[in-house]
C-alpha cells in the first residue's frame, strides 16, 4: 500500500494559509512544530487571542479566546502527585488542548515556557491578563513559579484554597503585580496587611469567601493610596479613582448617615453618568448622590441592592466641568489646580460671553474637550477644532439639530470625534469620506456621529461612488479604541480605503440611546473606524 504526500508549503502563501484556516487548532499547532518554514505559515494566520489567562491548581490551565473559539490547555502530571510537594512547573510535560469538555489534541515533552514561547508566536499572545492561584497550588515551587509567570501576567488572583498561609503570603512576597485580587480570609491572614495597603496598585479588590464577613477596619482603608469620605475630602487616598464594596442586608447602610455634615446634592435617579475604569472598561450608573474633595475634584456615590448584598460604590471623577457663573473663580488658579489629564467639559450658559469660552480653552490645555454645541461658535473655532486632542465631543445638553460644516469637520485632528444630533445630509456625509479618501482628517482613528434628520439611515448610502466591500454581520474585528484602551468588536460593516492604503470601515454601534423605542429624534449612531496598525487589535 503506498501514500501519498501533498506539497502543502509549496503552494502560495495565500493558498497555505486558506489551508490552514480549515484545519482544527490540533493540526495546525502539530504543524507548527515539524519547521522553521511550516511555523512562519502558521504564523501567517494572523491569529489573535482577546482573552489569555492561566489558572495553577492541581496542575496548570492556559485559557484564550480566539475567534470565537474557547481554548483550554492543560498541563498535568504523568503521575499521580499526592502528598507531594515543590513540583517543579517543568514536570508537567503533557498538555491537552480542549474546547469545552471536548478534548482535542494532546503532546508531550514541551515545558509551559516553551509553549507560552510558542504562543506568543502563533497567537500573538504576549501578557496574561490573570494568574490564579485556585486549589492545591502550593504542591508546586514557588521559586518555579516565579521564574516561569514574572512579568508576564497583569492581575494577580489569590483564593484561600491556594495552599497553606505561608505560601500563600510568599506568593505576595515573591510575584509583584500591578493589580491584586484576593478573597477576604486571604487578606484576614495578612502576616503584614499594611504592606499590600500601601502598595501603588491600579486595582485592589478583596472579594467575599463563602459570605464570610471581612476585618477589614476604617484604618487600613485611610492607609489605601479609604470616619472614609470626611478623610477623602481633606485629601486621604490621592491615587484612588473608585471604591466598590458590598455588605449583608441584616444592617442596611444609611446614605443620609454616611454624608451627615458634608454638602452634598442628590441627583435625578434617571440621570446616567458614564464612568471609565483604569482597566479600560465602563461602568454606566445612574442617579446618586455627589460631593467634592477640597481641590475640587467630583466624586459621586451609589447604593444598589441585590438579595443577599448591599453595594456601595464610590467614584472619582477626573473632569473639570464649567456650568453656570464659572466665571467667577480666577481662571491662573484654575490653570494651577488642574493639569492637562483632566477632561475639560464647557456647557453653554447664555449669560456668559464668548470671550470667556476662548479664554477656558486657551488658559486650560487638555487632551480631552467636550463642548455644548452653543459653545461652538467661538471667536475663532477652527482654532480649536485643529487642535491635536485625543477626543473632541460636540454633545449638546438638549436635543436640537446641529449643524457643522463639512469644512468644519475636516480640519478637525482629534484622535476620536464624536458629534451629536449633526444636521447633515447623506450627500454631506459621502463628501467627507470623499476628502478622508483623499488624505484629510489623517491623525483620525475613531468617528461617531449622531444624525439627528436621518432615521435609521443606510451605510451604502453615505459610500455612493466609492469603492467598498461589505462584511458579514457575523464576522467581528477587534478595535482598539485609543481613547480609552478599549478592545472594541466591529460586528461586520462596509470597509474602503485611503489613497495610501490605509482601511476604513463603517458600521452600526450600540449606544444607550439605542434601546429607547419612544425617542422622537430617532438617534442612530454610525461609526467610522481607521484601522491604522496600532489600533488593529488583530494586526
Amino acid at each position: 500500500m503506498t501514500t501519498s504526500s501533498f506539497p502543502l508549503l509549496n503552494l502560495p502563501l495565500e493558498v497555505i494559509t486558506h489551508v490552514l484556516k480549515s484545519m482544527d487548532y490540533g493540526e495546525f499547532i502539530t504543524l507548527s512544530f515539524l519547521s522553521k518554514r511550516a511555523k512562519k505559515s502558521v504564523e501567517s494566520m494572523n491569529l489573535r487571542q482577546h482573552k489569555y489567562y492561566a489558572t495553577i491548581s492541581d496542575y496548570v490551565t492556559i485559557c484564550m479566546s480566539v475567534g470565537t473559539e474557547d481554548l483550554e490547555w492543560n498541563f498535568k502530571l504523568g503521575h499521580d502527585s499526592t502528598n507531594q510537594t515543590d513540583f517543579s512547573l517543568s514536570s508537567l510535560d503533557n498538555v491537552e488542548l480542549e474546547n469545552g469538555e471536548r478534548k482535542l489534541w494532546s503532546m508531550e515533552r514541551l515545558s509551559i515556557t516553551e509553549w507560552m514561547s510558542h504562543f506568543k508566536k502563533i497567537f500573538n499572545c504576549s501578557i496574561l491578563n490573570y494568574l490564579y492561584f485556585d486549589e492545591n497550588s502550593s504542591i508546586f515551587d514557588i521559586d518555579d513559579i516565579r521564574r516561569t509567570f514574572e512579568n508576564v501576567f497583569y492581575k494577580l488572583v489569590i483564593y484561600t484554597e491556594a495552599g497553606s498561609v505561608a505560601f500563600r503570603n510568599d506568593i505576595l512576597k515573591r510575584l509583584p503585580t500591578k493589580s491584586l485580587e484576593l478573597e477576604n480570609i486571604v487578606f484576614d491572614t495578612l502576616y503584614d496587611p499594611h504592606r499590600i495597603l500601601i502598595q501603588n496598585y491600579d486595582q485592589l479588590q478583596i472579594q467575599s469567601s463563602m459570605n464570610f464577613p471581612s476585618n477589614v477596619t476604617l484604618d487600613d482603608l485611610l492607609i489605601v493610596n479609604s470616619k472614609m469620605i470626611t478623610h477623602w475630602i481633606k485629601g486621604s487616598n490621592p491615587r484612588m479613582e473608585m471604591f466598590n464594596f458590598s455588605k449583608s442586608l441584616r444592617r442596611p447602610l444609611n446614605k443620609s448617615i454616611i454624608l451627615r455634615g458634608i454638602r452634598h446634592m442628590e441627583l435625578p435617579v434617571d440621570q446616567i453618568n458614564i464612568f471609565k475604569q483604569i482597566n479600560g472598561f465602563s461602568d454606566t450608573m445612574t442617579g446618586g448622590t455627589e460631593f467634592y474633595r477640597m481641590d475640587g475634584t467630583k466624586a459621586t456615590i451609589n447604593l444598589y441592592y441585590g438579595e443577599q448584598y448591599e453595594i456601595t460604590s464610590l467614584y472619582m471623577y477626573c473632569t473639570l466641568h464649567f456650568l453656570d457663573s464659572s466665571t467667577k473663580f480666577d481662571i491662573n488658579e484654575l490653570r494651577n489646580t488642574f493639569d492637562s489629564s483632566w477632561t475639560l467639559w464647557i456647557e453653554d450658559n447664555r449669560d456668559d460671553s464668548t470671550n470667556n469660552f476662548d479664554s477656558l480653552i486657551n488658559s486650560l490645555p487638555t487632551r480631552s474637550l467636550i463642548l455644548d454645541d452653543g459653545v461652538l461658535p467661538l471667536n475663532r473655532p477652527h482654532q480649536v477644532l485643529i487642535h491635536n486632542y485625543d477626543k473632541l465631543e460636540i454633545d449638546p445638553l438638549f436635543p436640537t439639530p446641529f449643524t457643522l460644516e463639512l469644512d468644519d469637520l475636516l480640519i478637525v485632528n482629534s484622535k476620536y470625534t464624536k458629534v451629536t444630533d449633526l444636521n447633515w445630509t447623506v450627500k454631506d456625509f459621502n463628501r467627507f469620506i470623499k476628502h478622508w479618501i483623499k488624505g484629510s482628517n489623517p491623525r483620525m482613528e475613531m468617528l461617531t456621529i449622531d444624525f439627528h434628520t436621518l432615521h435609521e439611515p443606510e451605510i451604502p448610502s453615505f459610500l455612493k461612488g466609492i469603492r467598498h466591500t461589505e462584511v458579514a454581520e457575523d464576522e467581528t474585528r477587534w478595535f482598539k479604541h485609543h481613547h480609552n484602551g478599549k478592545i472594541i468588536g466591529v460586528d461586520g460593516g462596509f470597509d474602503f480605503y485611503r489613497q495610501d492604503g490605509t482601511k476604513a470601515t463603517i458600521a452600526y454601534i450600540l449606544d444607550k440611546y439605542d434601546e429607547d423605542d419612544d425617542d422622537e429624534y430617532g438617534i442612530n449612531w454610525i461609526a467610522m473606524f481607521v484601522w491604522h496598525p496600532h489600533c488593529d487589535f488583530d494586526y
